[in-house]
């Protein structure tokens, strides 16, 4: 123990005596973390997004130092492997970071990467530096649609409407658009749906009902409509993400003459016109006898 004491007074006394630089006591100390940003794609289980790290230190020529590594990030488990190592004088030691990322996290979720190396000569802290990354969970997008009406009777001018379920089946907040598909067929009729974009977030549902008119003239048919939901964030990264929904439409024509029936013509009726002529003759008979009394 003496021998040591002496050993580091007489190494102090020598320091001391030569002019050092102070950047050259105090290690220079430079960490680097690659890429800035980690994108993983979360799907049913836990996923690690890794980081390579690269830490350089300068220091006196033969001085010997303990880098300790740490890794931060709010919520999420985070390490550094290996978390430490001995450099002597001058060093450029690489090491990856992990951070695991929970099953089911939205793809809105971002969190901040804090990777941080302390470097220290006998226990004495000399100097540390941080360096940040960020972790970003690939977006997924999905839908699903539901109905329990895959039918409905209507008459000719007359309303029907059409309840559906969408449901955001992706990982983060998602807008849907509708569409008909087979518009063409449709001349003459109305068919509007109740919401013509709808947002809705994770796991989120949304009813979508459709009014559905066809034109008063309309003859007895059956006819099929088909419409599309699509996701808008999906279709601005040039991806196609939709399902489409069969409704079969029964109408019924109005009656003829608006429902009424015509009174019958008298005058078309079999031996009308005898007997009114036989009218006329018995009282022009009887006009005549009455002027004779």
């Amino acid at each position: 123990m003496r021998a040591s004491a002496s050993l580091l007074a007489f190494a102090l006394l020598v320091l001391s005596a030569v002019p050092v630089q102070a950047q050259s006591v105090i290690p220079i100390v430079i960490l680097t973390v690659a890429p800035v940003e980690q994108v993983v794609n979360v799907t049913g289980s836990p996923v690690d997004a890794s980081f390579d790290c690269t830490v350089f230190v300068e220091g006196l020529p033969l001085g010997r130092y303990r880098v300790n590594l740490s890794a931060y990030c709010e919520g999420w488990p985070a390490w550094c492997d290996p978390s430490q190592f001995t450099v002597t004088g001058m060093a450029n030691e690489s090491f990856r970071t992990f951070v695991t990322v929970p099953a089911g996290t939205p793809s809105t979720m971002q969190h901040q990467v804090e990777v941080t190396a302390n470097v220290s000569t006998t226990g004495v802290p000399l100097n540390s530096t941080t360096a940040f990354a960020l972790v970003s969970v690939y977006p997924v997008y999905g839908l699903k649609l539901r109905t329990d009406t895959q039918r409905v009777g209507t008459d000719a001018g007359k309303m029907a409407t059409w309840p559906i379920t969408i449901e955001n089946t992706g990982n983060g907040r998602d807008s849907f658009g509708t569409t008909v598909v087979n518009a063409a067929s449709f001349s003459g009729w109305t068919i509007k749906s109740s919401r013509a974009s709808i947002n809705i977030d994770v796991n989120g549902t949304f009813p979508l009902f459709y009014n559905i008119t066809p034109p008063s003239g309309a003859t007895n048919q059956t006819i099929i409509l088909q419409v599309r939901v699509y996701s808008k964030n999906a279709y601005t990264k040039n991806l196609t993400v939709e399902q489409k929904l069969d409704l079969e439409i029964a109408v019924t024509a109005a009656p003829s003459g608006g429902g009424r029936t015509k009174p019958p013509d008298k005058k078309g009726t079999p031996g009308f016109e005898a007997a009114a002529i036989t009218l006329v003759l018995a009282l022009a008979a009887l006009a005549a006898f009455r002027r004779r009394k």
